[in-house]
């Protein structure tokens, strides 16, 4: 899953490897944030929140 981002190709980059500076937000964080019943009225920092390290 994360192997294109590991690429050599994405390590040569200003900041630095692609790999260190990527999150995700998984299938299972999403059908779970779906739920919340005041999403409408939620911010974006919720993302950071669920969001994990592509390691």
């Amino acid at each position: 899953m994360f192997t294109e981002i590991r690429r050599p190709v994405f390590s040569l980059l200003d900041r630095g490897p692609l790999a260190e500076s990527c999150t995700y937000i998984s299938y299972e964080a999403l059908r779970e944030l779906a739920g919340e019943k005041l999403l409408a009225h939620l911010s974006d920092s919720v993302l950071e929140e669920v969001a994990e390290e592509a390691e």
